[in-house]
């Protein structure tokens, strides 16, 4: 049985379209699963594995709050997408498969082992060495080493992206761009001066983004 955190108070505002409400209010619903619809469960296994070593979400979010990243990738990998790719790259979803089969490959031949059982260290600098072309592979099915560096920011973008679409993520950061008006009327915003919020615009929750002490030199 899935359980969910207490939606967010952002999804209450009267100043949120319904259309906008719906879509953020499934994304906060979304059932966690262990399974991929997209990817391989090799591929997805070291998808687990490497999104919270790029992203690790216990700074931000509470652990009822932590957001299913690798389950909403999988989920958009099978599309639509936006319709870019870097030209060295075969379609999306081809190029997640065979770059984390790449790294599953690759963790296995130099530790031994899958890419859960590496540290958080290990794992952050693998991904620096993937981002600097320094891991891939020759051989059918898998992207080289160049084809990877270009994955790298493909990885990066999505796993920011999938975080920041959803609602307990824009709770926490305080972000409310489209709280604008409800279905009848846009009214935007009104107050523009830097580090003054409207009245309808939600308190960040994240301890990183609070009021941080002034430094005076000695």
């Amino acid at each position: 049985m899935t359980t969910h955190a207490a939606p967010p108070e952002i999804l209450q505002s009267d100043r949120l379209s319904s259309r906008t409400r719906s879509i953020l209010q499934a994304r906060s619903t979304a059932p966690r699963t262990p399974t991929a619809r997209t990817l391989s469960p090799t591929a997805y296994d070291t998808l687990t594995a490497l999104v919270p070593a790029l992203l690790p979400q216990d700074e931000l979010l509470s652990p009822a709050e932590v957001i299913d990243l690798p389950h909403a990738i999988d989920r958009a990998l099978t599309g639509p997408r936006d319709g870019w790719r870097f030209a060295e790259l075969p379609s999306d979803a081809y190029a997640w498969e065979a770059a984390l089969l790449t790294i599953a490959e690759h963790t296995q031949n130099q530790f031994g082992a899958s890419p859960h059982a590496l540290s958080p260290d290990q794992l952050g600098l693998l991904l620096d060495h993937i981002a600097a072309g320094q891991i891939g592979s020759e051989t059918p099915d898998r992207l080289t080493a160049f084809q990877m560096q270009r994955w790298s920011s493909d990885f990066r973008a999505d796993v920011i992206e999938a975080f920041l679409a959803h609602p307990n993520a824009q709770q926490a950061l305080g972000i409310s761009a489209y709280l604008n008006g409800g279905d009848d009327t846009l009214t935007g915003f009104h107050n523009v001066t830097p580090d003054t919020a409207e009245t309808f615009e939600p308190s960040p929750t994240t301890p990183l983004t609070a009021t941080q002490p002034e430094e005076h030199s000695s």
